[in-house]
């Protein structure tokens, strides 16, 4: 597989003067960087996770959403629990977190998830952070489900954590919460 790497760096001026526009042009040519080193798929995120002891892996990512599934295996079965971790700037930078999770359960809602039952729990910081966490029993396609949303926030962005389970519930939440618990922003 080829891959593609490529970096953009943009000046601008309004000063016109030949030898400052030289100065720009020379420095962009001395830019190097290390071929030999790996740019991982976490390399985007402005936070850090510790999935080294946990059964989930990087499924996939696309643009700013980070999916973990079970082993980091394409999810066969609908039962499969994945871990979806969507990070945002927001704006005001102090958002109101019970919002933005009302607004991804809306959102879900929308597109035929349930709600049976809605329960806040007790944690309010994750590392030091602002948090608003929220688990939802409820009904995806016939099929039980209960999903935990947490979203946190550093002052300036937030990320919005949804860990999703069919079966198992007790055990995939504890497993969600100990992956959440690890995240640190860059």
């Amino acid at each position: 597989m080829e891959m593609l790497f490529f970096v953009l760096a943009v000046a601008v001026t309004n000063n016109t003067n030949n030898t400052e526009v030289s100065n720009i042009i020379n420095s962009f040519k001395s830019i190097k960087y290390d071929k030999d080193r790996d740019i991982g798929p976490m390399e985007a995120a402005f936070f850090s996770i510790d999935i080294k002891n946990s059964s989930f892996k990087l499924f996939f990512r696309s643009n700013e959403i980070f999916h973990f599934t079970e082993n980091g295996e394409e999810p066969s079965d609908v039962n499969v629990p994945s871990y979806v971790i969507n990070q945002v700037l927001v704006d005001p930078v102090n958002p109101n977190l019970n919002l933005v999770v009302n607004n991804i359960i809306n959102s879900s809602i929308e597109k035929g998830f349930k709600v049976i039952s809605r329960k806040q729990t007790s944690i309010n910081k994750i590392n030091g952070y602002d948090c608003f966490q929220e688990v939802i029993n409820g009904e995806s396609e016939g099929v039980e489900t209960r999903i935990i949303f947490t979203a946190i926030n550093d002052g300036r962005r937030a990320v919005v954590i949804t860990g999703s389970a069919k079966e198992n519930f007790k055990e995939n939440i504890k497993k969600f919460n100990e992956i959440t618990s690890s995240l640190k922003f860059n």
